[in-house]
């Protein structure tokens, strides 16, 4: 992929992917924040950009801020084409 410029990345990876019959599920501009639990969908409005560790109130383990943003934006791509969320 060196010196393969942003525009070409997107047709190539829907090509590729394409292939091997997987969905390429866009996510636009807005998502959902970190500050919503990937679980239970419990809001933190009290959580600071400064959090790294996300602890849910209600009973998810301590997770990574990051690792935990992700987690929010796949569930909400598998919800906006109809697909069942993992356990």
């Amino acid at each position: 992929m060196t010196g393969l410029g942003w525009h070409q990345f997107k047709p190539r990876l829907a090509y590729s992917l394409g292939w091997r019959k997987v969905d390429l599920i866009e996510k636009g501009i807005s998502g959902p924040p970190s500050n919503i639990c990937s679980k239970c969908v419990n809001i933190k409005p009290e959580l600071k950009l400064s959090d790294r560790i996300y602890y849910c109130n209600t009973h998810s383990p301590p997770l990574d801020r990051d690792l935990h943003g992700t987690m929010n934006i796949s569930n909400t791509g598998l919800i906006n084409v109809g697909r069942p969320l993992p356990n």
